[in-house]
């Protein structure tokens, strides 16, 4: 599983830095569905660049995540964009009295840090103006209950402006 995120990444490195720029939304802010679920907001720095901040809730707790993010045009298709980056999360695990159960131990009131990747595609419909995308987040806590989260996978809807 590794292996095919490790290959996945880089081809989507290399067409980020072969393709063209483009006409992204300036801001776009929306719901994000998924494992962590909550509000995202990305804000363009150029034609190929941008940041992505969520803030999400998982294991009755709250993350705050920044990613810098490389768009690049998906198979020749208007509006269609690949993109991928990486950044930092913060947050914490486990409220009172609600706590999280693994491996054998129970946490309560965990809190966690660590380093984001991201990879995913996205399509905007200019004339609504909304944004629909679909991405894989794994990250690494460097402190934390859990070392490695794979499963965030999430659909996100944003309208842009």
């Amino acid at each position: 599983m590794r292996g095919i995120a490790y290959i996945l990444f880089a081809i989507l490195f290399y067409i980020g830095f072969q393709a063209t720029g483009q006409n992204l939304p300036s801001n776009a802010v929306g719901l994000r569905a998924g494992p962590g679920s909550g509000i995202t907001f990305q804000h363009k720095l150029s034609n190929k660049t941008g940041v992505e901040l969520i803030a999400a809730t998982r294991y009755a707790g709250l993350s705050l995540t920044g990613l810098y993010e490389i768009h690049a045009q998906a198979f020749d298709v208007k509006n269609l964009n690949w993109y991928y980056g990486g950044g930092a999360h913060l947050g914490w695990y486990g409220r009172w009295p609600t706590g999280i159960y693994d491996r054998g131990r129970y946490y309560t009131g965990q809190g966690i840090l660590g380093l984001d990747g991201i990879v995913g595609m996205e399509y905007i419909i200019q004339e609504i103006p909304i944004m629909f995308s679909l991405d894989w987040k794994p990250s690494f806590h460097l402190i934390g209950p859990f070392p490695l989260v794979f499963d965030e996978v999430a659909v996100s809807v944003r309208y842009t402006f």
